[in-house]
């Protein structure tokens, strides 16, 4: 091989060595990275939210229509405690009431009275019942009952599983509306039939890094629709009020049943 042979060689070699590598493309997210996403994304807004007033409606379907609808307001005292007053309707007739929330005996419970009758729901006092009762924001609940419910039936079985999400494009860093949709279904073994759908849309208020207010639709059913629950409501959220010591005397769980099933 002669000299300049050799020189041509070298500088070819050397020009590829300069070229400049492949970009890197980072993976997509799996579905519950998606998930933990957005949970992080609500978490940087969480605050203490002191009253909530709230308006629900909701169709039960169990071979007959039950519809419900449901305004009222809670407030945060001291002590783990929440007082509220609502007024129920269903079908023609309409009730006002009181809902207590609290603790007693390690559990966290739920008292509804209507009238001159009440009812209780107890739960062994933990970060989920507290998670799903004692708070009254926005961010509390979804994380809980939405979130980490999805990422729970995503780690046990997702080969059924089926997860749509808008979360990649919201950014809830910026004051303004926001939309949340969420989709998970879970299908049959042949893949096609579906027996089970949860399905939220939700749209926030963002004011000053917190949620102040919520209004959003919510559906859940079993067997393509067979029996399923469909829920709209909206709620408006209080900050920075005094949290005080409640000034009457509670009502106790132990007088009162569970509620029926």
């Amino acid at each position: 091989m002669n000299k300049k042979s050799f020189l041509i060689i070298a500088l070819g070699g050397l020009l590829l060595a300069c070229e400049p590598p492949e970009p890197l493309i980072p993976p997509e997210p799996n579905d519950i990275e998606i998930l933990e996403g957005m949970k992080e994304q609500l978490l940087l807004l969480d605050d203490e939210v002191t009253s909530q007033t709230y308006q629900i409606s909701q169709e039960d379907y169990y071979g007959i229509s039950i519809p419900v609808t449901q305004s009222g307001n809670l407030k945060l005292y001291a002590d783990n405690f929440i007082r509220g007053t609502f007024t129920q309707s269903i079908d023609t007739i309409s009730l006002s009431g009181i809902e207590e929330r609290g603790i007693k005996d390690d559990m966290v419970y739920q008292i509804m009275v209507f009238g001159d009758e009440g009812y209780k729901n107890k739960y062994v006092d933990d970060s989920n019942a507290r998670t799903s009762l004692l708070a009254l924001d926005f961010i509390s609940p979804y994380v809980s009952n939405v979130l980490d419910y999805a990422i729970s039936l995503l780690e046990d079985e997702p080969s059924n599983l089926a997860l749509t999400t808008n979360f990649g494009e919201v950014n809830l860093e910026e004051d303004g509306e926001h939309t949340l949709e969420f989709k998970i279904i879970q299908y049959a073994a042949n893949g096609i039939d579906e027996e089970y759908r949860f399905e939220r849309n939700d749209t926030l208020l963002v004011e000053g890094g917190k949620i102040t207010a919520s209004a959003g639709e919510m559906l859940e059913s079993i067997v393509g629709g067979t029996n399923y629950k469909y829920q709209t409501y909206e709620y408006i959220y209080t900050y920075g009020e005094e949290i005080v010591s409640y000034p009457g005397t509670p009502l106790d769980p132990d007088n009162y049943p569970d509620f029926p099933n």
